[in-house]
């Protein structure tokens, strides 16, 4: 997740416009055509951030910018579980 960006760079993700190379240019429009969104299920994603540490030292300043992207979007596929539209724009 975000392995090619620059660590200096995480901040400034918007997680409503990263790219997929699928038919719809969004990842976060394409939830739009998940029928169902009790199968998409966030508590399953476990995502061990311990990994990280086993990296190079310098690229130890990721792990808290890596993790607070990762938890943001749970809370988006919570949101999305819950019947919100997060594909719409927030203004």
């Amino acid at each position: 997740m975000f392995y090619n960006i620059p660590a200096e760079q995480l901040d400034r993700i918007h997680l409503n416009r990263i790219e997929t190379h699928s038919f719809i240019k969004s990842e976060m429009k394409l939830l739009q055509y998940v029928h169902d969104p009790t199968l998409v299920d966030p508590d399953r994603a476990e995502m061990d951030f311990s990994i990280y540490r086993e990296d190079l030292a310098e690229r130890h300043a990721r792990i808290p910018k890596l993790r607070d992207l990762y938890l943001r979007k749970l809370q988006t596929l919570h949101a999305f579980q819950e019947g919100q539209a997060v594909w719409l724009r927030r203004k």
